[in-house]
């Protein structure tokens, strides 16, 4: 799929998404846009659902999407505060990450400086440390 057509596809998600009230798409599409390639997957981030019901959250979004989510069972979600569910549209991997903290706090923690990125409503915000690997020539 191409940027602007996951950039579409992002946009639709995010807007069916809104009653959700700590909602972006984060981490590896946004910095991949922002250099000009194409994201391998998109990864919509949902916080601050540390008392929320999980399972009825993902009813919820499975519902306001129209797709059928399956949970994420890798290793990689085990001892995190993540839980993790996923679908593919139009032919594109979705992921939507349920968090217990705040957005915010979630990017500003990812590991590589240069994913710290999210976009919504058209619009990309870094956080925390952003950088991009030019700053570093």
């Amino acid at each position: 799929m191409e940027i602007q057509e996951q950039k579409q596809l992002a946009d639709n998600l995010l807007n069916k998404l809104q009653f959700h009230p700590d909602v972006v798409l984060a981490g590896g599409a946004p910095r991949d846009w922002t250099v000009g390639m194409e994201a391998k997957d998109l990864d919509i981030f949902l916080g601050g659902v540390e008392n929320i019901d999980v399972p009825n959250l993902a009813k919820e979004v499975q519902a306001a999407i129209g797709h059928e989510l399956k949970e994420i069972t890798t290793k990689e979600y085990e001892d995190s505060p993540f839980v993790g569910f996923e679908c593919e549209i139009e032919g594109q991997l979705v992921q939507f990450l349920f968090h217990k903290n705040r957005t915010e706090q979630v990017i500003a923690e990812f590991p590589f400086n240069c994913s710290r990125i999210s976009y919504k409503d058209g619009v990309f915000t870094k956080h925390k440390t952003f950088f991009y690997f030019e700053d570093y020539n």
